[in-house]
């Protein structure tokens, strides 16, 4: 029973860390939007634009893959 109790706070807690992590770090790069969006004007810029646009599809694909990955871990220990 006392394994069961702790293993729970311990996927709720991972829950938390893995999906708070990737949603704060994609509301930072949102937030900074306008900022990158001035450096998508200039030539010597653009890279950083483009550096700033990989980080944020990197992000939505680690929230979906996150997402699915504890889904999966949910249905597994579901079972027991």
């Amino acid at each position: 029973s006392l394994g069961f109790s702790a293993g729970r706070l311990l996927f709720i807690a991972g829950v938390l860390v893995s999906l708070g992590s990737v949603m704060l770090a994609s509301g930072l790069l949102i937030a900074l939007l306008p900022l990158f969006a001035g450096f998508l004007l200039f030539e010597q810029t653009k890279g950083l634009f483009f550096g700033w646009a990989k980080s944020i599809a990197f992000l939505f694909f680690a929230g979906i893959a996150a997402s699915a990955m504890l889904t999966i871990q949910a249905n597994v220990m579901n079972s027991w």
